[in-house]
């Protein structure tokens, strides 16, 4: 009946966090509501499971470090304490989502279902980029029925998206996840998202090399590597004709022009201008102007932060802008989740951050290995650590929104924590089977 009930509750959430776009579009529920709702529901889950334990400390001693370290930046900077608990908030509900899915006993109809669903909004999100493509044309704003105005999540959904199918289709039917694959491209093409021409080759690459290297133990087979870089080029090249920012033209198939694209990606990552009125900067010509900043700070603010909330876009306090951007004018390039964990809780906050997810990563490995699994299995345990991975390099990298954006963090930590589940009832019906033969 709880397990159930569990079920339900997650299902729910998943499908709310997918509609929080459309939901504000037509006035039904603003996102500040859908996300409360989604964050209520996250405890409520919590609540019902706690009752279940999990032998993994490692989720606890975060949650305590993360709060420890909030608390010191909180005191030492005297920052108002609603922000601290949003900040808190922003942090936690995550950890505490992904806890309250392991707790959750697995049950492959229930799994099924859940990967249904995921597989049922992944859709819903390219038919309403079909439509948004049709009746707006290539926009940055409005990314299926998820957001209105997260852009970014356009690069990072359609990754993760990616990483779902994988161990679903790549052995059953490669054309499917393929079509999948350039379909769920498209959500980043249609939002104007030049960093899909790194992520996604270097994504259906390193997919490519796993399911040869670690599911076919093919290391060395020249032909398969060839054709494995033929398709990551050939998807570059379709996403550098069809995305209108890489050719002289900007328009749809528009030229191919190598030097142009070189020329516009090398400006669209350094360029400096930067004034009050026109905050634009690129990802790494952000750094040494952040750094400097940094620099000039007491050396205690760049371990412990700034404050908790410091830099949160709330309407409780100080409106929706991004402030490293417009008050502190770091410009475009300084959104990123490195800089939102220094400036808010310090280099050790982001540590402490990055450690959590390398640690899930070595979890992951050491209780699961290879010769206790099957290719489908091998291909899923596979997915985790690379779900995983685009949280860290989209944090180290490009955006926020693995830590803001709910549509992200509820995929992403429903998947690591469904998928581990998952890869438990495999290992332990395993051990079950060879227990009995030997008796």
């Amino acid at each position: 009946m709880i397990t159930n009930l569990q079920y339900r509750i997650t299902y729910s959430i998943i499908f709310i966090s997918f509609i929080i776009g459309i939901l504000e579009l037509t006035n039904t529920l603003s996102e500040t509501y859908s996300r409360l709702i989604i964050d209520i529901l996250i405890i409520i889950l919590f609540f019902i499971s706690i009752n279940k334990s999990i032998n993994w400390k490692l989720h606890y001693y975060y949650i305590f470090f993360i709060i420890a370290i909030s608390l010191l930046s909180y005191l030492h900077n005297e920052n108002q304490f609603i922000l601290l608990i949003l900040f808190l908030r922003r942090l936690l509900i995550p950890v505490l989502f992904f806890i309250s899915i392991l707790k959750i006993s697995y049950k492959p109809l229930k799994y099924d279902r859940y990967i249904n669903i995921l597989l049922f909004l992944f859709i819903l999100q390219i038919v309403a980029t079909f439509y948004k493509y049709l009746t707006l044309g290539i926009l940055e704003d409005y990314i299926g029925t998820m957001s209105i105005s997260s852009g970014s999540i356009a690069t990072i959904i359609p990754m993760l998206a990616i990483v779902v199918v994988y161990p679903i289709y790549y052995k059953k039917s490669r054309k499917i996840f393929f079509i999948y694959t350039a379909l769920l491209t498209f959500i980043g093409i249609v939002s104007k998202k030049g960093a899909i021409l790194f992520y996604i080759p270097l994504l259906v690459l390193v997919l490519y090399f796993i399911n040869l290297v670690k599911v076919k133990r093919k290391i060395l087979d020249y032909g398969k590597i060839v054709r494995g870089l033929f398709v990551a080029l050939l998807l570059g090249y379709l996403i550098i004709r069809l995305v209108p920012r890489f050719n002289p033209e900007y328009e749809v198939w528009g030229s191919f022009d190598t030097d142009f694209v070189v020329n516009f990606i090398s400006d669209y990552v350094t360029r400096t201008n930067y004034n009050s009125n026109d905050q634009v900067t690129g990802r790494l010509s952000a750094i040494p102007i952040i750094w400097g900043y940094l620099d000039n700070i007491a050396p205690i603010k760049f371990f412990i932060g700034l404050g908790p909330g410091d830099i949160l876009k709330t309407g409780l306090v100080g409106g929706q802008e991004n402030v490293l951007q417009h008050e502190y004018q770091f410009g475009y390039g300084s959104r990123i989740g490195v800089w939102w964990f220094v400036f808010q809780i310090g280099l050790f906050g982001f540590f402490a951050y990055f450690i959590y997810h390398v640690k899930i990563i070595k979890y992951i490995f050491n209780n699961y290995p290879n010769y206790r699994l099957n290719s489908e299995a091998i291909h899923l345990k596979y997915s985790i650590v690379v779900t995983i991975g685009i949280i860290l390099l989209d944090i180290i990298t490009y955006s926020t929104v693995s830590i803001e954006n709910y549509t992200t963090f509820v995929l992403a930590y429903s998947y690591l924590g469904f998928g581990i589940n998952k890869l438990n009832y495999i290992v332990k019906k395993e051990l079950k089977l060879n227990s009995s033969g030997n008796s």
